[in-house]
């Protein structure tokens, strides 16, 4: 792998790994062919990962390979490796009109950081992107010769992310949705609601239920994606009040009113991680 703008050769990596046999396991990591690491852990661990964290000193822009090395007692080994996570840090320094960046770990908080940003053609936009549902724009930032400088107050117990861009990515393709799809159904006696990744395992359950609904003879079993509940109930905006708001119309509107309802997939109180728990 590569890594642009580099700051200094130092690096930590966290390595996640199981072991599938029940003796000792040592391995060894290797950076570039360089050891950083060497560590043993006993026996087979398939509920959680073996972890660790390591680091070196001859990280480099270009070119880094990551070996492990396992030690093979007389009756062999086998690991299995769960993954890498690789840290270091980076120059504030743009690459084509774009540089995304945080706070260090151990930075301190409740004080006010300036920053200062080259590497830039024209003054960029610069965002607060710590909440990924909750961005906000960060004004009142200078541009002289390729160099953004601008302040932020980094309250407790938040650290920062942002992204200073001057370039937009375009949208591949538009696609016009139905706003009025599920507005036209008039009969469900059993509702699927859920994502289209999971559409399948529904589909199954759908195919069973039609056979095994307690009580309803020759069930009608509907699939709704949450997009299509987007779409219909809340202008194709990821919010939850569509839900509520579609089941209301199916209540209220529809001929004959579903009898049951399922969500099928995960969920949370906290959909935009305001509480980060």
């Amino acid at each position: 792998f590569s890594v642009k703008n580099l700051y200094s050769d130092s690096f930590e990596v966290f390595t996640a790994v199981y072991g599938a046999t029940t003796g000792t396991h040592c391995i060894e990591l290797q950076m570039k062919s360089i050891p950083f690491s060497d560590t043993c852990w006993a026996g087979m661990n398939y509920t959680a990962p073996f972890t660790w964290l390591s680091g070196g000193t001859n990280l480099s822009s270009s070119d880094n390979t990551i070996t492990v090395r396992v030690h093979k007692g007389g009756g062999g080994d086998k690991i299995y490796i769960d993954y890498f996570e690789v840290s270091f840090y980076k120059n504030y320094k743009a690459f084509n009109n774009v540089l995304e960046f945080s706070i260090k770990e151990d930075a301190p908080v409740d004080t006010i950081y300036e920053f200062n940003l080259n590497g830039f053609s024209e003054s960029p936009y610069i965002f607060d992107i710590t909440s990924p549902f909750n961005t906000k724009r960060i004004t009142g930032s200078t541009f002289n010769y390729g160099t953004v400088k601008f302040q932020i107050f980094v309250p407790q117990e938040e650290k920062k992310k942002c992204i200073a861009t001057k370039v937009f990515k375009t949208p591949k393709s538009i696609t016009e949705g139905n706003p009025n799809s599920l507005r036209n159904v008039d009969k469900a006696d059993y509702i699927i609601v859920t994502h289209k990744k999971f559409y399948y395992a529904a589909s199954e359950l759908r195919d069973w239920r039609r056979n095994h609904l307690l009580g309803v003879q020759n069930p009608t079993i509907k699939i709704v994606m949450i997009d299509e509940i987007f779409d219909n109930f809340s202008w194709g905006l990821s919010d939850p009040v569509a839900i509520r708001n579609f089941f209301y119309y199916a209540a209220n509107f529809w001929e004959y009113p579903p009898g049951y309802v399922l969500l099928f997939g995960g969920g949370s109180y906290d959909y935009k991680n305001l509480f980060k728990s």
